[in-house]
């Protein structure tokens, strides 16, 4: 797990900075709340930060070198699945729970085509040439649904295929309402966000529990790679560092 520094992870003055009316329009103090929310679960929340900067470097260290494994297709399906891991990883710690889940779901998905895709060559062919025409999008599509992935997921991994489809449903059940605990939200401190305060919800177990839910689905997508990258996981010593991760989660 990283390690963290003993000092707050932004000084006061950055804070207050951030704090103070620098827009005049409604999108720009929506933008300064949402920041502001993050420093405060960048003080509050530590040790489920450190957990998701673990996270991230394990997905650096994958993407440092992985056209080294010569695959470039699941190389660009991990640097997809690491993007919105990263805005769910953001958006979770500025308080915007269900848009958080949002980003996990689709995290999740990529994920899994990723593996699905580029574990066959004709599978590859077909994503390539998706937008050749009308009939090659139907075709691409077509690849991807019934549940093709996730049963092929299933038959490499069953209990990573467990963990990936409560994940996955668990993301689809909170992100149907911009703020599922819409009566439980609030800023972290600060001028109201004309209106939209009810966007967010911070420093209580539901933030908590996003924040937990996003660190799962970044262990569970990662474990997905293992079966794109197996070879570099193990020169990494990758395995090992997950293995650490999934204990209290």
């Amino acid at each position: 797990m990283a390690k963290m520094d003993a000092k707050p992870a932004a000084s006061a003055d950055v804070d207050d900075e951030v704090a103070m009316p620098w827009a005049d329009d409604a999108l720009g103090q929506f933008l300064a709340a949402a920041w502001r929310n993050t420093v405060h679960a960048l003080r509050d929340e530590r040790e489920r930060y450190a957990t998701l900067a673990e996270i991230d470097a394990l997905f650096g260290a994958l993407l440092e070198d992985a056209e080294v494994s010569g695959d470039r297709m699941g190389s660009a399906f991990l640097v997809r699945t690491h993007g919105t891991f990263l805005t769910a990883a953001s958006l979770a710690l500025s308080g915007q729970v269900a848009q958080a889940y949002t980003l996990l779901r689709s995290a999740l998905e990529t994920a899994v085509q990723g593996l699905y895709v580029s574990s066959d060559p004709d599978r590859q062919q077909l994503w390539l040439g998706r937008n050749d025409s009308a009939e090659a999008e139907q075709r691409a599509q077509a690849m991807l649904e019934q549940g093709a992935p996730l049963d092929y997921l299933r038959e490499l991994d069953p209990a990573t295929a467990q963990v990936y489809t409560k994940l996955y449903a668990r993301a689809g059940d909170r992100s149907g309402h911009p703020n599922t605990y819409a009566n439980q939200s609030r800023t972290a401190g600060g001028p109201e966000t004309s209106g939209r305060r009810d966007y967010f919800v911070c420093g209580n177990d539901v933030q908590r529990s996003c924040l937990r839910s996003v660190a799962q689905g970044g262990i569970c997508v990662l474990t997905i790679f293992y079966y794109v990258f197996a070879e570099r996981y193990r020169e990494l010593e990758l395995g090992e560092r997950i293995n650490k991760l999934r204990q209290g989660h």
